[in-house]
C-alpha cells in the first residue's frame, strides 16, 4: 500500500504505544534528577565518613611517623584501605539495587508514570556505572 510504513521489532513500540516517547523522557529526568541528588549524598556521607575514621586514627599515625613512615606511606595506607572497603561495598551495593530498581518499575506502572509495555530491562552498564 503506498505512504504506508511498516514497523517491526522494537520500532513497533513507537507506533503503537504513542506515550512511550513521553513516559521516557519523563523517566530520564526523573532517574537523572534522583541520580544527582543520590550522589551528592553518598560523596557527603562518605567524606565524613573517612575524615572521621582519620581523625579517630590519629594516634595510629603518629606512632607510624615516629618509626619513620613519611607523609606518602600514611596517604597510601588510608588511600588502599578505603579502596578495599569501597570495591567490597560496591559490589555488596549493586545486587540490591538491581532488586530496587525492579521495585521501582513496578511502582512507577502502578503509578501510571510510566505504561506497563514499558519493559524492565537490566544491563550491565548501569550496573557497572553504580560499581
Amino acid at each position: 500500500v503506498p505512504g504506508v510504513a511498516t514497523a517491526t521489532g522494537d520500532d513497533r513500540a513507537g507506533a503503537e504505544f504513542l506515550d512511550v516517547g513521553a513516559a521516557r523522557s519523563f523517566l530520564t529526568l526523573v532517574a537523572g534528577s534522583f541520580g544527582g541528588t543520590m550522589l551528592v549524598i553518598v560523596l557527603l556521607v562518605v567524606a565524613s565518613t573517612l575524615g572521621l575514621a582519620n581523625q579517630q586514627r590519629r594516634r595510629e599515625f603518629a606512632l607510624l611517623r615516629a618509626i619513620a613512615a613519611g607523609p606518602g606511606h600514611i596517604y597510601r595506607l588510608i588511600g588502599i584501605e578505603t579502596a578495599l572497603v569501597a570495591t567490597v561495598a560496591a559490589v555488596l551495593g549493586a545486587l540490591p539495587g538491581v532488586g530496587l530498581s525492579l521495585l521501582l518499575h513496578g511502582v512507577f506502572v502502578r503509578l501510571g508514570s510510566i505504561p506497563a509495555e514499558f519493559r524492565f530491562v537490566i544491563g550491565p552498564l548501569p550496573v557497572l556505572a553504580a560499581v
